[in-house]
């Protein structure tokens, strides 16, 4: 909550003035410049008083030369009517001088607060802070980073003062805060280290200029920081403002180094451990809390301190957090060199053991995952309009499937692992969804011998027992099964229902699998195992593969493929001799409405792509050796290599060796893919599900020369063999080009302008005029992308 007022006249403000151990509120009214008294000014002053029932006494500070100005506030009857006998307030006038002095006009009565040197100094450092927080100048990092500072230590937080300086008034309050600290001759020069604070130092200078007795020249530049000290030619009579500290680094490097003047070196913002005295020259505004045992109230407006380290002692980094560099005379963050990322199978987490412990993994091998399900059809597409591009389902291999015995020892090692004699299980009920009763039943089977099943509550119960949970005797349980999850908030939401049970009833949760993010899942975990302050839940799952979460309304894969396609069809229909090319969209059209495992990804020329090499580099294994390819005569779908591809891209976002030490868990700004995964993993349908799993800004070039360049050589090799397997990939290569271009926003290839002209005219050369010998698809592509590239 903000307590300071401000606009273009004043600046309003309330502290708690302490002297002889009492504390007296007061409203100090400011203004730095000229401004025409009036009704509204009383009216908003009236206003802001009436906030603050606790105030006794109004300040009102203002440089000496607005005397006159203030006479005539004092004269309008609105402002006599404030200060009538209706409104017991005393109302005081300081003048401040070239010294920063405040003087009243006229002297007060013996009766009211004394306002001492001491007591002006707090109400002037107490305006700061409280400008300083109502500015919201201390800037925190987002979720998996943290700052590194201009001196390159490494903290949490970082103070901007510039914000606090970024209005008029701020400026010149600060201004006047910092008259008792310089001492000016004639051409001195003010030396700021960012340019961020300037406003203050012109609202200084302006300030010297009217209140000096004697005319003065001075002058005002930035030196950069630590950075820029290079910049810096100071002589003895030029002051240096630093406009914050968390460690006086830069003030001990600027006098060692620079040979710049201790008592005439001002730091305006410091928040450190280190107190004000033993830091390198002046202090005007210390934002610490030093008092373990404050008196609280609501304008309490210092800090704790943020604590700077080397990157040697940095928490933040040994996390794997990601790390915002501060650099260049504003201090903001560098604008960093495109660094290239290669997802790799090593990204992929291993496995420390793979027996079931009560129910879980100590870690989870995306491998267990894969090889369980390859070939059982349990990975499917989602619908256009989901947020997700992919579904798993497990109800069908729950039964008697001979295939699928293997999915069932695993849950059933999971189930016996979470069985605790002393509370047996003498219910069990499931989500209401068919692959959550499916699993309920195959429970039921494997350690509920004869229970009964009520399907409309989807409740199974021991035959001794009623269907009513809550009539089971104490020390049981209820097993709640929940066939395959996402998010979890179904699940939760039983959590909660269930809470009502007797509590001698315990309560145990079983996961067939899990597809949360790393969050939800953690989160999930620990609002399922908690039942009370002293005891546990029993959760155990089968499968566990994290996926990214994605924001609401996003559509999948195919959906963003659905409003590109409607783009293309639309632009063609205004094109001339289009109508073989329309027909080519219009086909894909069909098939998105109706995807199944095997339509996911068009060929270049066919609807669907050429089948996977038999050495799928994601794979421990040779898919065609795999025991179930022969039996089930099955190959890797579409869907099965979209989802391994997902999962080793979401890996590679949270860890991968080619980030060097810098590991965040969030996705980071300034990384791409490598284009040479392209080149990697060059099999058609693996370069299709890498395009699709892209997120926003991975496959972003616009900005590197040669990776744009590398890409563009890519696409022109696969549009060059458009007829063979190598080339069969061009769609998809197309539609990712297309993309931004055609639905800003969505995630999708940008080159800069070079590559791109060079890719085009490439394909120009492979395809004849027009690009008439492309296939109709990719033709069509080429023909919008050639469009929106041309100069309009």
């Amino acid at each position: 909550m903000t307590v300071t007022q401000v606009d273009e006249n004043c600046l309003l403000l309330v502290c708690d003035v302490e002297s002889e151990g009492a504390r007296t509120p007061i409203l100090l009214h400011w203004t730095g410049h000229e401004f025409t008294a009036s009704s509204d000014h009383v009216l908003r002053l009236a206003k802001y008083e009436g906030l603050h029932p606790e105030v006794a006494e109004v300040w009102f500070v203002y440089p000496q030369d607005l005397q006159n100005t203030m006479s005539s506030l004092r004269e309008l009857k609105d402002y006599k009517d404030r200060t009538s006998a209706n409104n017991p307030l005393a109302h005081r006038f300081f003048e401040v001088d070239a010294q920063g002095a405040w003087i009243e006009q006229p002297p007060s009565a013996p009766d009211y607060l004394g306002v001492t040197p001491a007591i002006a100094k707090a109400v002037r450092e107490d305006g700061m802070r409280q400008i300083f927080r109502d500015a919201d100048a201390i800037a925190s990092a987002s979720a998996g980073y943290h700052f590194e500072h201009p001196g390159g230590k490494h903290s949490e937080y970082f103070l901007r003062a510039a914000q606090a300086v970024a209005r008029t008034q701020h400026a010149y309050f600060t201004a006047m805060c910092l008259l008792p600290l310089v001492s000016v001759t004639d051409r001195a020069r003010f030396w700021a280290d960012t340019a961020g604070i300037l406003p203050a130092l012109s609202a200084l200078r302006d300030l010297l200029l009217r209140l000096s007795p004697t005319p003065l020249e001075i002058s005002i530049d930035s030196f950069g920081g630590h950075s820029g000290q290079d910049a810096l030619r100071t002589v003895p009579h030029d002051v240096v403002f630093i406009s914050s500290s968390t460690s006086g680094n830069l003030g001990a490097a600027l006098v060692d180094r620079k040979k710049a003047q201790a008592d005439r070196l001002i730091t305006l913002y410091l928040l450190s451990e280190t107190l004000p005295e033993d830091i390198t020259g002046l202090v005007a505004c210390d934002l610490t809390d030093r008092d373990h045992n404050p008196i609280r109230t609501r304008r309490t407006s210092r800090f704790t301190p943020h604590p700077t380290v080397t990157i040697d002692d940095c928490k933040d980094c040994a996390k794997g957090h990601g790390v915002t560099v501060l650099t260049g005379d504003g201090f903001f963050p560098s604008a960093s060199n495109l660094r290239l990322r290669m997802p790799s199978y090593l990204d992929r987490p291993l496995t420390v053991d793979n027996i079931p412990l009560r129910g879980r993994l100590d870690k989870f091998d995306g491998d267990t995952f894969f090889d369980d399900f390859y070939g059982l059809n349990v990975v499917r597409p989602r619908a256009l309009n989901s947020n997700d591009d992919l579904t798993t389902t497990i109800a069908h291999l729950l039964t008697d499937n001979p295939a699928a015995q293997h999915v069932r020892d695993r849950l059933g090692l999971v189930l016996d692992g979470m069985v605790d004699p002393g509370r047996p299980i003498l219910a069990i009920r499931a989500l209401a969804d068919e692959d959550s009763r499916a699993l309920a039943a195959f429970a039921a089977g494997h350690v509920l011998a004869g229970a009964v099943h009520t399907p409309e509550l989807d409740i199974w119960v021991h035959p001794d027992h009623s269907v009513d949970l809550e009539s089971l005797p104490e020390t049981s349980t209820v097993l709640i099964c929940a066939g395959v999850i996402a998010s979890g908030r179904t699940l939760l939401s039983m959590n909660r229902e269930l809470r009502s049970l007797p509590d001698g009833v315990d309560t145990a949760y079983l996961l067939g699998v899990a597809h949360p993010d790393v969050t939800g899942w953690d989160i999930l975990q620990k609002t399922l195992g908690v039942r009370s302050s002293d005891e546990t839940n029993r959760v155990g799952h089968g499968w566990l593969l994290p996926r990214e979460l994605r924001q609401p309304g996003t559509p999948n894969a195919w959906g963003r493929e659905q409003r590109v396609l409607e783009v293309i069809d639309e632009w063609l229909s205004s094109q001339p001799d289009t109508d073989e090319l329309q027909a080519a969209i219009q086909d894909r059209f069909t098939k998105l409405s109706s995807l199944d495992v095997n339509t996911l990804f068009p060929g270049a020329s066919d609807d669907a792509i050429w089948e996977l090499n038999r050495r799928f580099a994601l794979w421990t294994k040779d898919w065609k050796t795999h025991p179930r390819t022969a039996a089930l005569d099955v190959k890797p779908t579409h869907a099965e290599v979209m989802i391994t591809v997902a999962h080793l891209m979401f890996e590679s976002r949270r860890s991968n060796n080619s980030l060097d030490h810098v590991r965040g868990t969030t996705k980071r700004h300034g990384y791409a893919l490598n284009p040479a995964l392209f080149d990697r993993f060059n099999d058609p349908m693996l370069q299709a599900a890498i395009l699709r799993c892209a997120e926003l800004g991975e496959l972003d070039y616009g900005t590197s020369i040669e990776p744009s360049r590398i890409f563009a050589d890519i696409v022109l090799y696969a549009l060059q063999h458009v007829t063979e397997q190598g080339g069969d990939s061009s769609y998809e290569f197309l539609l990712a080009l297309v993309a931004p271009f055609a639905s800003p926003g969505s995630p999708g290839v940008i080159l800069n302008a070079s590559s791109l002209a060079s890719l085009l005219d490439g394909a120009l050369e492979a395809g004849g005029e027009n690009f008439e010998r492309f296939p109709p698809r990719v033709h069509a592509l080429l023909l919008y992308l050639h469009a929106q590239h041309a100069p309009q």
